[in-house]
């Protein structure tokens, strides 16, 4: 079937990688043989599942490791935190789930509240939380869905309630407002929770594993429902009417996109019409959902019905987790998750840039986070004003960005901006004019308003290349 042209929307968010997670690593140090099995984060803090049944807490802000929560009762197969983070939910491969208050805002101990064994002898499947921490809602491989009261006095010995009994595997739980969205092998249903009323999403049949969510943060109203074909329907809360079939077949028929900030190596894949299925749905931003395989990565604009980016330089995959902006993703291959981030052209930049100056002075990333600077900073520079980039990047920063991006080469495409940028960072003379926190460099004013930075003594980066000052008027340098 035909879906006509495909017209692309102008780029506007772009996905980069930002900080290494080394202490997420630093916490399995003791023993070479745990691996994270699953993760999720919340507004505050990034839980990761283990291969022991133990569930290790971190501070999303500054990444400091905060906890292990020992658990025995199976491998962690699913973490979910509560909306308000005070609770976590760990669902084992022995179909024992296991529920822990966390305290770590009021700096108690944290209490396991309880261990549920409502699903033994079933394979654990998905899981989700509704409202703060009322209720959590699980599934299994047999097709069923229990609810469990957790804020309740009733919490400890109370078992969970059996809401619902499908006749394949539950594939996706999420949950909005009294009402749990459930897609398993053959159809999406939506399930209110006060009435135990069931609607189905469409009327059409499906077999395989496809995901479901409610919207994002101004979308919470509408289902996200995917199909066959690269397709995702677009469907009513209330009622489970099918509003609209978004078709994402033909705008992922280009090259895969290269991570912006990624030491991976960048070769492009091309997918020409290639049809995927897409086996969870969770919403990135306010109007973007992402998916994700073993090696494929894959970001979708629902307002626009076209797809920001495509990565297959995000490999090995094992599980993934969103919140607002940001997307941590774990690996099959490695301990250490990789945090990205979907932002503006402006947020973009700030950010690597931010990481630039944090990088040690010998890190190989650095020649990749300007580059990428550079090549985004030339690609948005009509729409972008230096001031919109970071109030806290120095602003001689600012200024080197923006002189490359004007020079009349980076008017190009995007490939050919990088591939320039690439060669002027061979040399890395552009470096030196770069501060990091690993050198202490002076800066000294010439008559004519430009400033030279120089380098401490010994080895360096490059050559001391003048900058222009902010507001005396003076042209600025050629480029290197």
């Amino acid at each position: 079937e035909d879906d006509g042209p495909v017209v692309r929307t102008p780029a506007t968010v772009f996905l980069v990688q930002l900080e290494n997670l080394e202490p997420f690593s630093a916490a399995l140090a003791s023993s070479g043989r745990i691996k994270y099995t699953c993760i999720d984060v919340s507004e505050r803090y990034v839980a990761c599942g283990a291969s022991t049944g133990s569930i290790y807490c971190f501070s999303r802000s500054d990444n400091r490791f905060l906890q292990v929560l020992p658990n025995k009762e199976g491998s962690a197969v699913s973490v979910r935190f509560a909306k308000d983070d005070n609770y976590l939910a760990a669902f084992l491969d022995s179909g024992a789930l296991a529920i822990w208050e966390l305290g770590f805002a009021t700096k108690t101990k944290p209490q396991r509240l309880r261990v549920g064994t409502e699903h033994r002898g079933s394979k654990p499947t998905a899981m989700a939380w509704d409202g703060g921490a009322t209720r959590l809602v699980t599934g299994d491989d047999t097709g069923r869905i229990v609810v469990s009261v957790v804020k309740s006095k009733l919490a400890l010995t109370a078992p969970g309630e059996l809401y619902f009994k499908g006749d394949s595997r539950i594939v996706q739980l999420d949950c909005h407002e009294g009402k749990v969205l459930a897609s398993t092998m053959t159809r999406c249903v939506i399930i209110d929770l006060s009435t135990k009323r069931v609607m189905q999403i469409g009327s059409k049949p499906r077999d395989g594993a496809f995901g479901a969510c409610f919207g994002g943060v101004t979308r919470r109203d509408t289902v996200y429902s995917a199909r066959p074909g690269s397709r995702i329907w677009e469907a009513e809360i209330l009622d489970g009417s099918v509003r609209s079939t978004l078709s994402f077949k033909k705008c992922l028929a280009c090259n895969s996109s290269a991570l912006r900030g990624s030491l991976d190596a960048r070769v492009a894949v091309n997918a020409k019409d290639q049809a995927l299925t897409f086996p969870v749905l969770q919403p990135l931003g306010s109007n973007y959902l992402a998916t994700w395989m073993a090696s494929t990565l894959i970001v979708f604009d629902v307002a626009h019905a076209d797809v920001v980016e495509w990565h297959a330089d995000v490999a090995d995959i094992k599980d993934a987790a969103c919140f607002g902006s940001h997307l941590y993703v774990l690996h099959e291959s490695r301990k250490v998750p990789s945090k990205l981030a979907l932002f503006d052209a402006p947020r973009a930049i700030a950010a690597m840039m931010k990481l630039y100056l944090a990088e040690p002075d010998s890190s190989p990333r650095l020649a990749v986070l300007l580059r990428d600077s550079i090549a985004l900073f030339a690609t948005k520079l009509a729409t972008i004003a230096p001031r919109d980039i970071c109030a806290s990047l120095p602003e001689h920063v600012v200024h080197v960005i923006m002189e490359k991006a004007r020079n009349p080469e980076f008017s190009a495409e995007q490939p050919a901006v990088e591939r320039i940028a690439t060669t002027l960072l061979s040399s890395y003379a552009l470096l030196s004019t770069l501060p990091t926190p690993h050198e202490s460099r002076a800066v000294s004013p010439t008559p004519s308003g430009i400033v030279t930075v120089h380098p401490p003594p010994g080895p360096t980066r490059g050559s001391p290349v003048p900058m222009p000052i902010a507001g005396t008027g003076a042209a600025a340098p050629a480029p290197v």
